[in-house]
């Protein structure tokens, strides 16, 4: 099964934004760097469940 990296990158863009949690403040709490969360927002990385579920986690959103 392939995931859609877009929808899920898009969906996180939606989710930190209602937060208000700036790239830079959700990656710093992944360990990620802004660069790598601009580029997960954008649908251009490859996502394991381990990190979807890390940020689903930090949004307090379900990751199913």
């Amino acid at each position: 099964m392939k995931l859609d990296l877009k929808l899920i990158g898009e969906n996180i863009r939606v989710a930190r934004a209602v937060r208000s949690y700036s790239q830079d403040g959700l990656a710093n709490k992944l360990g990620k760097s802004q660069n790598w969360l601009q580029r997960v927002e954008k649908g251009e990385v490859d996502l394991s469940i381990n990190i979807i579920e890390s940020i689903a986690q930090e949004l307090d959103m379900p990751s199913s």
